[in-house]
Formats: structure tokens, sequence, C-alpha cells
């Protein structure tokens, strides 16, 4: 199997305290991040779910995975959508229940399930 790659979706405006990225990306934003991952030929779009912006601080949004995935799912077309959630904050059965949706309803079996812990 040849490699693959991937993007991390920045749903707290960016990764690095160090360097002033806006700090309000919008889901649109995102989506439209994952719509250009897709036609530059990326495989993977991994969308973290995060409670509090850790980059920015909590006066800041954190974009919604399971949103954000979904809307992803919904305007792209080869990239595999992949959501990276963290057990313990969401129940197993809410877990499977969306990820069931997004996987057999919005993306033609292009969504997968990762579970993170940090």
């Amino acid at each position: 199997m040849p490699l693959q790659f991937g993007i991390w979706s920045p749903v707290c405006g960016g990764w690095l305290r160090v360097v002033n990225h806006e700090a309000n990306l919008s889901t649109q934003d995102l989506v439209k991040l994952a719509v250009q991952a897709d036609e530059l030929g990326y495989h993977f779009y991994y969308i973290p779910e995060h409670y509090l912006n850790a980059v920015h601080g909590p006066n800041y949004n954190v974009a919604d995975a399971w949103i954000t995935a979904a809307l992803a799912s919904l305007n792209t077309k080869n990239i595999k959508i992949v959501a990276a959630v963290q057990p313990g904050f969401k129940l197993p059965a809410v877990v499977a229940n969306l990820s069931a949706n997004i996987q057999n309803q919005l993306s033609d079996g292009r969504f997968a399930l990762s579970g993170i812990a940090g």
C-alpha cells in the first residue's frame, strides 16, 4: 500500500501558541479546508474533538468535531473524514450513533473514528 497523507483540522484556530493564528475560525472555514485537502489529494482529514480552546484560551471558540465532520463529508468526494474523539466525554452509544449516521448517510463510507488521549 502506498504512503498516505492526512491533515488535522485547526478546530481551535491554529496549533501554535507562538504564531498569531486566526483564533476564531468558523466551521465553514474548516469545511473549506477539507475541500481544499480533498482537491489536493490528501487521504485523511482529521477533526479533533475538543471542549476548551487550549491554544487561545477559554474566551475563544472551538469548532464542533461532529458538525464539522458531517459538513465536510457532504462537501468532499474522496478524502476520508476522521473524527478524533476523546473517550469518556460522550456515552459510547452516542458516539456510535453519530459515527453510524455520518458513515452511512453522509460520507458514502468515507468516515472513520479515532480514539485519542490527551
